[in-house]
């Protein structure tokens, strides 16, 4: 009899461990970029842990580098100057590289400079935000996508010289490599024989839609014609992006409107053979369900989901197990704004020491910088829930309108930030500005609402004429 007590108290032991362990999430460790933010996401027997900063990185060589942008501000009582670069920053080595600058701003400055030597720089505090002086010359960088070493950004340059006739407003896109700033083209990505190939088909693509617009006799379309000339094919002026996750190139025509204004044709994505350097990058890319409503991430033992929520604005983030002896099961990890850009799984090879200390430094540096801290935490199992724990502050927010301090110096109205993708870009512009307030963008963490699903167009393909 007690023997049989004895084999019938293990039998109980074992099945409520059993249980315990199907309700605690699978161990995992990942880097998730969405928004304007990273978040770095650990799970293990002690809970899910998660930390966001508003931080980009990206994988390259098995190292990670920090992309970030500044400002070079020159400003006097008849002339300002504002020239954006982008830097590139190996985590573990500390240095920092200048990866992409367009020298047409320095060039004007010192120009103008050489015309008035009696001009004094203005100090930012006796700046009248309310005027503009008569030479405004600036260019504005906005980090579209990353796709490994390979970071697409998108180019505005605006020149305003008093005296001179001709005014030059620009907006391009490019592709550079963050680990020595070396310029990106077809030839470089995919070869030779796939550029000659790509570049064809974008230019019949291109002449196809001015054929079309000059055939239509539709109001707008007899607009688009006064400028129709203006649109020039540029072979640098792509992007990176992907199309259920093999890679793929968009074309960013530029244009000049009746007023200088810049404006841009956006050609439909071509898709590319993929080259070697993309097996990395596709292991970050999500892939879409059959009626592109959820986003996963897999894994070797879990899976990452994204559902979006009912107003499309943020996505709730789930870890699903995958071990063959555990029923599947769901723990909601964070709610965070959309579109999602990649995944970096950490525990695919272990971390060393150095990378790890560097990680953790990198995300409290920005969140210094940017003037935000946020972390949340799961709690170690102590029921059949888990439960939140967040601490979180930020500065207020800046009303829609108003200046950051950058701009201010600049004199340049900085456009409000943007929660979703623009309507004629493929790609939503992400600024990863070290000091830019993007805490507007910032959302609480909180328990994962009741879903009602609907179609989450972000990372889908689109062209436009503007």
């Amino acid at each position: 009899m007690r023997k049989f007590a004895w084999v019938l108290l293990c039998a109980v032991v074992a099945a409520c461990s059993g249980e315990v362990s199907s309700r605690r999430p699978p161990a995992a460790e990942f880097l998730l970029a969405a928004g304007d933010s990273t978040y770095w996401i650990r799970s293990s027997v002690d809970g899910i842990r998660v930390r966001s900063a508003p931080i980009l990185l990206t994988l390259a060589d098995n190292r990670f580098y920090e992309v970030f942008i500044d400002d070079d501000l020159h400003d006097f009582e008849q002339a300002s100057f504002a020239n954006a670069r982008v830097w590139g920053r190996d985590i573990t080595r500390h240095d920092s590289l200048l990866v992409f600058e367009d020298s047409t701003v320095a060039r004007e400055a010192k120009a103008w400079i050489r015309r008035h030597p009696q001009a004094v720089p203005i100090n930012p505090s006796d700046i009248n935000p309310d005027t503009d002086p008569p030479t405004m010359v600036s260019d504005d960088i906005e980090v579209l996508d990353v796709h490994g070493p390979w970071l697409t950004i998108g180019h505005t340059l605006d020149v305003d010289v008093s005296g001179r006739t001709a005014h030059q407003h620009r907006r391009t896109n490019r592709v550079v490599d963050v680990r020595n700033g070396t310029p990106g083209s077809i030839r470089t990505l995919f070869g030779n024989v796939e550029a000659v190939r790509i570049e064809q088909a974008a230019r019949q693509a291109l002449a196809a839609l001015k054929d079309s617009v000059e055939r239509s006799t539709d109001e707008r379309s007899m607009a688009a014609r006064r400028t129709l000339a203006s649109f020039a094919f540029d072979s640098l002026s792509f992007g990176l992006t992907d199309i259920d996750r093999t890679p793929a190139i968009t074309f960013l025509v530029p244009g000049t409107g009746e007023e200088g204004e810049p404006l841009s044709i956006y050609l439909p994505p071509l898709k590319a053979s993929q080259p070697a350097w993309w097996n990395m990058v596709q292991e970050t890319l999500p892939q879409w369900n059959a009626d592109s409503t959820e986003l996963t991430w897999q894994h070797r033992l879990y899976d990452v989901f994204a559902r979006p929520t009912d107003d499309g604005e943020q996505l709730v983030i789930e870890l699903v197990n995958r071990e063959p002896a555990q029923a599947p099961r769901r723990w909601a990890i964070a709610t965070v704004p959309s579109p999602t850009y990649q995944l970096i799984a950490l525990d695919k090879a272990p971390l060393d020491s150095a990378t790890r200390v560097a990680l953790a430094k990198a995300f409290d540096q920005s969140s210094v910088l940017n003037g935000r801290i946020q972390r949340a935490t799961y709690e170690r199992f102590i029921s059949p829930e888990f439960w939140l724990r967040m601490v979180h502050w930020r500065v207020p927010s800046r009303g829609k309108h108003e200046r950051s301090s950058c701009c201010a110096n600049a004199r340049r109205v900085c456009r409000p930030s943007r929660a979703g993708p623009s309507p004629i870009h493929r790609m939503p512009a992400r600024t990863y500005d070290r000091h830019a307030d993007s805490a507007t963008n910032v959302k609480p963490l909180p328990p994962p609402p009741q879903l009602r699903v609907r179609q989450f167009p972000a990372r889908r393909a689109q062209s436009a004429c503007a």
